[in-house]
């Protein structure tokens, strides 16, 4: 079944109260490539992560939780927020719940998502300015991809990396750095942007500029603490710091 996605309602998610504005200058950046979060940055998938979450908790005769619950534990991948949900390390536990997980994730995913107002608005000048363009999650690759595909289907994105067997994930800088060496460019000509503290340890480490985002799962001042050289209040100031023109909405 090929997933649909909205259009969120509302810049700032009601489960996330507004941060504080940082001052962009205008032309502050140069860069040639802008690698993004997916959940929180991009999308808001939020409610959709935590019906999934709750429905391993329902098959297991544990009470659901309410969505906001799940907000510090979304971002570093889906073992580490299993192993939160449900209070475990058991291999023998989580991998059931992991394919339980999955599989109502991909089936009711799509009323759930909702890509972020602006940014569509973002990427399309972006896109034609010539910026190489790269989504970097801690998701799994097939959700990544599959989310990525339904929600932005005009956007031409160079890579799109999820969780992968094997490969290392987020903060490990391996994975940005991967696709630095794939547009052959140096790590400080790659602009990362994202909601949460694993993206600026993830974009420091690997020597990019941490951009971070106020409208996702984690607060502005946390961002800054952990590094973020800009947080931006809108998707469209990142063309104000690449000096791209903004499109009207």
């Amino acid at each position: 079944r090929r997933m649909s996605c909205t259009l969120a309602l509302q810049l700032k998610p009601s489960h996330w109260p507004a941060g504080g504005r940082w001052r962009i200058t205008r032309g502050m950046l140069r860069l040639s490539a802008v690698i993004f979060d997916l959940d929180g940055t991009l999308l808001d998938t939020l409610d959709a992560i935590a019906a999934a979450a709750n429905h391993v908790l329902e098959q297991r005769g544990r009470p659901a939780r309410q969505a906001p619950s799940y907000l510090p534990h979304v971002g570093y991948g889906l073992n580490h927020l299993l192993e939160k949900t449900l209070e475990t390390t058991n291999p023998a536990e989580l991998a059931p719940a992991r394919e339980m997980f999955t599989e109502f994730y991909a089936a009711n995913e799509g009323p759930l998502t909702r890509v972020y107002p602006g940014i569509a608005h973002t990427l399309e000048p972006l896109q034609e300015a010539g910026i190489r363009l790269g989504v970097l999650s801690n998701k799994p690759q097939a959700a990544t991809a599959r989310n990525v595909a339904a929600c932005l289907p005009h956007i031409r994105f160079d890579l799109v990396r999820g969780q992968r067997e094997g490969a290392a994930v987020k903060p490990d800088p391996e994975p940005a750095l991967e696709m630095a060496r794939h547009w052959g460019l140096a790590p400080s000509a790659v602009m990362l942007v994202g909601d949460s503290e694993v993206d600026m340890q993830t974009a420091r480490r690997a020597g990019m500029v941490p951009i971070g985002v106020s409208w996702g799962f984690r607060s502005p001042a946390l961002l800054r603490e952990e590094g973020a050289q800009q947080v931006i209040d809108d998707p469209e100031q990142l063309l104000e710091l690449l000096e791209l023109p903004a499109r009207g909405r």
